[in-house]
């Protein structure tokens, strides 16, 4: 089950800036997914993401006495309400890789995800469309059980 609002808190750091996680899942295969919502553009989303990921690793992907290839996956969501890169494209989906030989790629087992609800579509699928629709309050049409139903927002 999803948890709401989960929070990462370190008693013996007292003066560490703890995290709220706005929906944190684990799936059948111990994937972690943390889902978080960005209103405001404050100039420090990369940094954010860095400390949220930490804070994960911290707290729920490496047992004492496991190798690191024993951490668990994890993939990190941001929804926005701007669009940190100024490219309009939707869906950012971003991961370690070389400079200059975009085929190398550094194995960390953390995917980051940006939905940028202000980009403009170009053949994103149906759903990721009706996502960004429903973040933007506007009308969602889904198809369920061939039967088109139309949300109320």
């Amino acid at each position: 089950m999803p948890e709401k609002q989960k929070e990462i808190k370190d008693p013996s750091h007292k003066v560490q800036k703890d995290v709220r996680l706005d929906v944190f899942v684990e799936d059948h295969e111990h994937n972690l997914y943390d889902l978080e919502m960005q209103v405001e553009d404050k100039q420090d989303l990369g940094w954010r993401i860095r400390y949220y990921i930490s804070k994960c690793d911290q707290r729920y992907t490496l047992d004492k006495g496991k190798t690191y290839q024993d951490m668990k996956n994890l993939t990190i969501i941001f929804f926005c309400l701007f669009d940190p890169f100024k490219q309009w494209k939707i869906k950012y989906s971003l991961h370690w890789g070389e400079d200059f030989d975009h085929t190398i790629k550094l194995l960390t087992g953390v995917d980051v995800i940006i939905i940028n609800a202000k980009g403009r579509p170009n053949g994103e699928s149906k759903d990721l469309l009706g996502l960004v629709d429903l973040i933007n309050d506007r009308p969602v049409h889904l198809n369920m059980t061939g039967h088109r139903r139309k949300s109320k927002s």
